[in-house]
């Protein structure tokens, strides 16, 4: 399998992206690549009072810059060579750009979920990722370990879920892994009255 050779990992400060993260660095040390990871911060829009504040723009990144100094300390730890970016603008956006301009071939990120409905849907940045993005997207939900033994995959038999099948098959196929495909059809109530044993 063509093996990735950058990786970036998209962190918010949460336990969710740091779970990310730490399963990022596994990945990394089994496709030998190069790690970015970035935290974004949105843009100062001017509807926040800023009277008593010098400098706006420090106090809205200090976030941006909190978690990414968190991921150096557990990059240190880990003993992980990574480079990190504090980007400026519309979260989605800036991840995808910047997947872009570093030429990474995979996007990693986590996700949230606390309840049963949450788990059962990925995030609304995550989302707009996924969907404008021609990288590969890892979503790797809060507490979980990745591993490539068991492998699952959602097709719709678009053009994009067909690419997705490829590399799930050379992912199986490059760890030993085993591959369950997944596809469900939403059921009109006029498809289930005349086939109701369906």
């Amino acid at each position: 399998m063509a093996k990735y050779r950058k990786i970036l990992i998209a962190v918010d400060g949460s336990e969710s992206s740091k779970n990310a993260l730490h399963q990022a660095f596994k990945l990394a040390n089994e496709e030998k690549c190069w790690i970015t990871v970035t935290a974004v911060v949105s843009p100062y829009d001017g509807e926040v009072e800023t009277l008593g504040i010098a400098d706006i723009r420090a106090v809205l990144r200090k976030p941006c810059e909190d978690a990414l100094a968190e991921v150096n300390k557990i990059a240190t730890t880990e003993r992980m060579l990574i480079k990190t970016v504090c980007e400026e603008g519309e979260i989605y956006e800036r991840i995808v750009d910047l997947a872009d301009a570093e030429n990474c071939q995979v996007i990693v990120m986590g996700r949230r979920g606390r309840s049963k409905t949450e788990r059962t849907r990925v995030g609304h940045v995550t989302a707009r990722v996924i969907g404008h993005t021609s990288r590969d997207v890892l979503v790797v939900p809060a507490g979980t370990v990745i591993g490539w033994k068991k492998i699952v995959l959602a097709t719709d038999g678009s053009r994009q879920s067909s690419a997705a099948v490829e590399r799930a098959i050379a992912f199986a196929q490059s760890y030993g892994g085993g591959l369950r495909v997944l596809s469900v059809v939403d059921v009109t109530g006029e498809f289930h009255a005349e086939a109701p044993q369906v």
